[in-house]
C-alpha cells in the first residue's frame, strides 16, 4: 500500500475556496450573507484561542458570523433547553408522520 502526505494547508485552501465560493452564489442568489453562530462558555481551557481563529476562519470565507459567550451557568441552561426541545420533537415524531430528528 503506498502512503500518501497530505499538506493541511493546501487541503485547508481548497476547502475554503470551496466553501467561499458557495457563500458568495448564496447570496448572488438570495441576495443576503450566510450567516454561522458560535456559542462559547467561559472556563474552557482553549476557547480563548479555538474561537477567534473559528470566527477569522468564518469571516475570511465570508459568512457573517455571529459570537455568544456564555457563563458555564448559562451553559448548563442551554444545554437543558436543547435536550428539552429534542424530547419534544421526539415525542411529536413518535405520535405523527413527522421524521425523526436526532441530535
Amino acid at each position: 500500500m503506498e502512503t500518501m502526505i497530505l499538506k493541511g494547508e493546501s487541503v485547508r485552501d481548497r476547502i475554503f475556496s470551496e466553501v467561499k465560493n458557495d457563500v458568495e452564489l448564496l447570496q448572488r442568489i438570495y441576495g443576503k450573507v450566510p450567516g454561522i453562530a458560535f456559542i462559547g462558555f467561559t472556563g474552557v481551557p482553549l476557547g480563548k484561542y479555538n474561537m477567534p481563529l473559528h470566527v477569522a476562519s468564518a469571516q475570511q470565507i465570508g459568512f457573517r458570523v455571529f459570537l455568544q459567550v456564555m457563563t458555564a451557568v448559562l451553559g448548563i441552561l442551554f444545554r437543558n433547553t436543547l435536550e428539552s426541545f429534542r424530547n419534544t420533537l421526539t415525542r411529536s415524531a413518535n405520535k405523527s408522520n413527522f421524521v425523526k430528528i436526532n441530535m
